[in-house]
């Protein structure tokens, strides 16, 4: 009865831990915040907004390139076979982060990724700024800190101009002159 995913990022996908994310979390506030549906009224999103943005941010991050209709089938899938078989020994499969019995200490054991592209916090190479993090150096001013980013002067080069030691090139009339010369 149990079939294999369509695509082998979907039980990765489902383990992904987007509520200890903080870049995850601060994207989500960002976004919320600027929609006037969300911003200052309180109202949460909806659980398939949040599987949008979910699935966008996952992508994202990991590389991969799952569709909204694959996440919400393989959860369907997932919540079909956990209310078949209600027995008292775990589940290997991974719980969606929707679920009520998803709680604080399943996200505490639940590791990251081993994608490169998300495991690359060590190398060194700079980090890549998310857009909320960029929005954030810049609105406070910590430009900075911002990797890549030259100060450029406003002003000129103070530095008095060289003198050209290069004989100047002769006009065409110059050049016919003195070769008949």
């Amino acid at each position: 009865m149990d079939t294999p995913p369509t695509n082998a990022a979907l039980p990765q996908y489902m383990s992904f831990p987007f509520d200890t994310d903080e870049s995850f979390k601060q994207g989500l506030t960002d976004i919320l915040s600027s929609n006037p549906q969300y911003a200052g009224t309180g109202k949460e999103p909806d659980e398939s907004t949040l599987r949008q943005i979910r699935v966008f941010y996952f992508n994202r991050v990991t590389g991969n390139s799952l569709n909204l209709a694959e996440v919400e089938a393989y959860e369907e899938e997932l919540k079909a076979a956990s209310t078949i078989s209600l027995v008292s020994e775990p589940v290997n499969s991974p719980v969606p982060p929707s679920s009520p019995s998803l709680s604080s200490t399943s996200l505490s054991n639940t590791s990251a990724p081993s994608d490169p592209a998300v495991a690359n916090t060590t190398s060194d190479e700079p980090d890549v700024l998310t857009f909320a993090q960029l929005k954030a150096l810049i609105e406070s001013g910590n430009i900075d800190q911002i990797p890549n980013n030259k100060k450029i002067p406003d002003n000129l080069n103070d530095a008095p101009a060289s003198e050209s030691t290069a004989q100047t090139k002769k006009k065409p009339w110059e050049v016919a002159a003195s070769s008949e010369a």
